[in-house]
């Protein structure tokens, strides 16, 4: 008898795989102690740990068996196709699950890989050293991609367990290098998943109470055609572009009605997850596009076309599609961050009077004057530095950093060693409230608004490598209410204020 996969024909749901030395069985791997057959029958005894289990077989009609396991007797069909075949009722299920990004959670994944056939399934192998790997998957309160590794032990096996914020998606697949993706997973938090890849069978079956979801969205995967740089770039213009998703978008969607209609027991959490996969994948494209057309004026209608029939339409929790949510405000925080700068007075003049006003440095009349005349040519000047070959623009540093009004606003930035950071912080400060204002006009949810304050703060932390003053984080605590997204901005604002304090009572030692 070839190793086999049975399926429960009451539920639809895998209920047991059956190899030469083990069994699969409630998300477990069974040892084999003892097994026999008569005319096709068999009665097989399993041990996992100090656990007992004995199973009945009955003869094979037309790949239907009855399986006994302990007292319970099973009508089971064997599993034939490269994925568990539709599920015979609708899900009653259907809500994904929303932790509302409570931290701690997590998710546990336990599987096996198995690569060489035996008489009975697969006989046992040398320690390959493999391993499966978690790719595809992104924290959206952060945009970092974590690794997420796990060996595979000699027969192949692995337990993975990896937090998660909320329900998240990834792929798993064998070994860092490979791009080939061996299962798509939607982990819902404190869940904990049986897989099974069977390299010589080429299947791929979930077990587990709450598996359903993970075998249908792969058994029918919609994949959604991309726009890279050259295909945005041969379409001509932003609204080309619009069209173009738009239709893209349409197409893609029809494909999951027509896939839904062809199988009518398709759970509602199936078609909630690929309909807001293809959502957000081309609400990713056409942020792209503003990216690859910067001399194309952003029209207010394309802008407004990414936030009203994409952003504010994809379900929640937006961790559902981690990865392409993450692509998505990657490129929409960015586009918040240049209406920002359009807003916020960041002229010298502005600056310096903050400063004066806040005690940091004291200003004259002709202070003044070079500060003005500073403001009126900068701007031109970095326009022109920006157009400029590299090979010129160290002569045209020096030729402005040689004027009279650099030198005396050098000179003044320089009266208060604190300047630099006073500066540093008012800016942000600034940049801050008006990120929260252009928030506000863009009426998104308020989980919405808390995970990208929280993404824009953690940025900014990262990127200039020191920690927040009180004031700005006290304006971000009092309007960031989701305790996640709150607790990654203090955790990393006091890694940094630690460092910071670290190297002030080195240097005094």
């Amino acid at each position: 008898m070839r190793s086999t996969y049975w399926r429960n024909d009451d539920t639809g749901e895998w209920l047991i795989g059956l190899t030469e030395d083990n069994v699969i069985y409630d998300c477990k791997v069974w040892d084999i102690v003892s097994k026999n057959e008569s005319d096709g029958v068999y009665s097989i005894e399993a041990q996992y740990g100090s656990e007992r289990l004995d199973i009945s077989v009955g003869s094979e009609q037309g790949a239907k068996r009855t399986i006994t396991i302990g007292d319970k007797q099973f009508d089971c069909s064997i599993i034939d196709g490269h994925f568990l075949s539709d599920y015979p009722e609708k899900d009653t299920c259907v809500t994904i699950a929303d932790n509302h990004y409570a931290a701690g959670d997590s998710v546990t994944i336990v599987g096996w890989v198995r690569q060489k056939s035996g008489i009975f399934g697969f006989a046992k192998s040398k320690k390959n050293g493999k391993e499966v790997a978690v790719t595809r998957m992104a924290n959206i309160l952060t945009g970092e991609e974590p690794i997420f590794t796990a060996p595979l032990d000699s027969l192949g096996r692995f337990v993975l367990r990896i937090p998660i914020e909320n329900t998240t998606s990834f792929c798993l697949k064998v070994g860092r290098e490979t791009q080939d993706m061996a299962a798509v997973i939607v982990a819902e938090p404190n869940e904990t998943y049986f897989l099974m890849i069977d390299k010589s069978q080429d299947k791929t079956l979930f077990m587990g109470k709450n598996a359903r979801l993970q075998n249908e969205i792969n058994a029918h995967r919609i994949p959604t055609p991309g726009y890279d740089a050259t295909k945005l770039k041969e379409i001509g213009s932003m609204m080309s572009i619009l069209d173009s998703i738009r239709n893209n978008t349409k197409a893609t969607l029809q494909k999951l009605e027509d896939i839904c209609l062809e199988h009518p027991t398709l759970s509602e959490r199936y078609h909630t997850y690929y309909r807001n996969y293809i959502m957000v994948a081309n609400a990713h494209s056409l942020m792209q596009g503003m990216h690859i057309m910067p001399n194309d004026e952003s029209p207010t209608n394309y802008s407004k076309a990414v936030e009203e029939d994409y952003w504010k339409k994809f379900c929640e929790p937006y961790t559902i599609n981690s990865y392409e949510f993450s692509l998505f405000l990657n490129d929409y925080v960015a586009f918040l961050q240049t209406k920002v700068e359009e807003k916020v007075d960041h002229t010298m003049t502005s600056i310096l009077e903050a400063a004066e006003k806040d005690g940091v440095v004291k200003l004259s009349t002709k202070d003044r004057e070079a500060i003005r005349q500073y403001d009126e040519v900068y701007p031109a000047y970095l326009e022109q530095r920006e157009n400029a070959p590299d090979s010129i623009q160290k002569a045209m540093d020096e030729e402005f950093a040689n004027n009279n009004y650099v030198k005396a606003v050098l000179e003044i930035q320089g009266r208060n060693p604190k300047y630099d950071e006073y500066a540093l912080q008012k800016n942000l400060l600034r940049n801050t409230e008006q990120m929260v204002k252009e928030l506000n006009a863009r009426r998104l949810s308020k989980i919405a608004k808390d995970i990208i304050l929280c993404r824009y703060l953690y940025s900014n932390i990262d990127r200039i490598r020191k920690p927040l003053n009180k004031e700005i984080i006290d304006f971000a605590h009092k309007r960031i209410r989701m305790h996640a997204a709150r607790n990654i901005v203090h955790t990393i604002n006091d890694k940094y204020e630690q460092i910071c304090n670290d190297t002030i009572n080195n240097r005094g030692l």
